[in-house]
Order: structure tokens, then sequence, then C-alpha cells
């Protein structure tokens, strides 16, 4: 979802003001939306982009039960549960997180698991359209 309201704000030429780049030579207005800000930017760009996004996914999207690290005694409740004890969360906030899901019947954790992943298919698709539209 963040990916499509990205894109709908750069395709409506709302641009921060100042420079891209270190050496201000490149202003964000003169960047353009979507595939042609490669072309503008320093190659290097791609790469760092990649990198940080990539680093923060393997970071915050990561299973830490069972690690030496993280000394826990929860387990993942179904594949692809990294909600881990909700502890990338402030500590007044992690006992609402995790009571709001254990207050849920199993028909209705079921349901809300099917609606998050269809969620993050049309999002998916959402932003797949846009890219091939450009």
């Amino acid at each position: 979802m963040l990916a499509v309201v990205g894109y709908l704000i750069g395709a409506s030429d709302i641009r921060w003001g100042g420079y891209a780049d270190v050496a201000k030579t490149i202003k964000f207005s003169d960047v353009p939306g979507g595939f042609e800000s490669f072309a503008v930017l320093p190659s290097g760009y791609a790469f760092w982009l990649v990198a940080l996004l990539g680093g923060i996914d393997f970071h915050m999207a990561r299973d830490y039960s069972g690690e030496e690290e993280f000394p826990s005694e929860w387990t993942p409740e179904f594949p692809g549960d990294i909600r881990n004890e909700a502890r990338h969360l402030p500590d007044n906030a992690q006992s609402g997180v995790l009571q709001m899901w254990e207050n849920l019947t199993p028909a209705e954790k079921l349901s809300k698991r099917a609606i998050e992943l269809n969620n993050g298919r049309a999002a998916m698709m959402g932003i797949l359209a846009l890219m091939v539209h450009e």
C-alpha cells in the first residue's frame, strides 16, 4: 500500500524541497517520478536504495524466536508469524498488541490472516499495474 501511495505522490509532482545529493547538483524538483528517476540520479543510488530497503526488511520481518540473543518461551503460532512478542514496540504497547490477538477466537484469527493476505495481494497487484502502465 505504501508503494502505491508513494507512486501516486510522485505522479502528482509533489516533491521535497532541497537537493537529492550531497554535492547539491540535483534538486528534488528536477527528479521525475517512476522509473525515469533512475536516468537522472547517479547509478549508486539504486544500490543504496536496495541496501536500505533490504536491511529494513531483513531486520523487521524476521522470526527471532529461539535465538540466543533474544531468549524467550514464545513460539510462532503459524508459518510467517513474525510478531516476536511485539518486541519492536515500546514496552507500554507490547501487552496491548498481544492481548488484541489473544482475545480473538481461532476462526477470527484465521479470518484476520486471510484479510491481511488479500490486502497484501491487492497492494502488490496495484503497484505492479502502476509499473506496467508506466
